[in-house]
């Protein structure tokens, strides 16, 4: 008798144990979990480069060259200022007036960065800063109206499309940023349309570049957009296809695709599409409900 009443002690010992350790483990794994705490922003620091409050200007979008900050003040009646200012304190550096330069400095442009300098398309004009100083390396004049959008190309090299409405003829160009020399890569006439665009070319893969033409029939508001794929190697045209539905609007692919390994993500209106740089082919394409911006892997 006294040995079964033992054991029933022993017994219930050990289911106490067991269930006072479960809730220990249970108390410990609950205070060891995350609190939920909401996202906030810390101002790291501030840097006001329009000094009146009540003049009118934009800024283009900051570009960042090593440790520092490119931005640019852009008025409708005064030449644009640029700023270089530190990354983490926000200091200026330096800043100058650029009076030469021609044309529209658009806000929402895509430089080219290289070891040389920042390359910023003005206009018709390639100009190529140097990060320490501000001060102008070179500058290279484009027959013909170009992107404000540089695609690089290689650590020294990128591409930039150009459109030239009197000769009618549009062209990719490979630039050489130590130097601003051109490097004719294709052309492509069009007597019969009243206008081409040849836009966004960025590299593929190996020697494949990809880029889209918007194309508007004589007499007509007739748009045709139209992807293509360049084999360098050969000179030609590889494969091409419909970039966006025949339409009147001018609807087309308007920046430049993304790229993940041979494929090419592109937005055109409200069309998100791939593209198979190795097949030369659509691999899927969705229609969305509205107009979409750049696509950002």
């Amino acid at each position: 008798m006294m040995f079964h009443r033992c054991e029933k002690w022993c017994a219930g010992a050990a289911l106490r144990a067991s269930f006072i350790l479960l809730s220990a483990l249970a108390l410990c794994f609950c205070g060891c979990q995350p609190e939920n705490k909401e996202l906030a922003l810390k101002l790291s620091w501030r840097a006001p480069l329009f000094e009146n409050p009540r003049e009118t200007a934009e800024s283009i979008y900051p570009i960042q060259a090593g440790d520092q900050i490119i931005a640019a003040k852009l008025s409708d009646n005064a030449a644009p200022v640029f700023y270089a200012l530190d990354a983490r304190r926000g200091d200026v550096h330096w800043q100058t007036v650029d009076s030469a330069c021609s044309g529209n400095l658009y806000y929402n442009m895509k430089p080219f960065c290289s070891k040389q300098g920042v390359v910023i398309p003005c206009g018709s004009t390639l100009k190529c800063m140097d990060h320490k100083t501000g001060k102008i390396r070179w500058s290279f004049q484009h027959a013909g109206t170009p992107e404000q959008f540089l695609e690089p190309y290689t650590d020294d090299t990128f591409l930039q499309a150009v459109n030239d409405w009197e000769e009618r003829k549009s062209h990719i160009y490979k630039v050489n940023a130590n130097d601003g020399k051109a490097h004719l890569l294709h052309s492509i006439q069009w007597p019969d349309s009243s206008k081409l665009l040849i836009k966004t070319p960025v590299k593929v893969k190996g020697d494949y570049l990809l880029f889209t033409s918007i194309a508007m029939r004589y007499g007509t508001n007739e748009t045709e957009a139209r992807w293509h794929l360049l084999d360098l190697k050969n000179a030609g045209i590889m494969a091409s296809s419909t970039a966006y539905p025949a339409n009147k609007d001018g609807y087309g692919v308007t920046k430049q695709a993304v790229i993940l390994g041979d494929q090419a993500f592109m937005v055109a209106y409200d069309h998100v599409f791939c593209v198979s740089g190795t097949a030369g082919k659509e691999l899927w394409r969705t229609a969305l409900p509205r107009d979409m911006l750049t696509p950002v892997l």
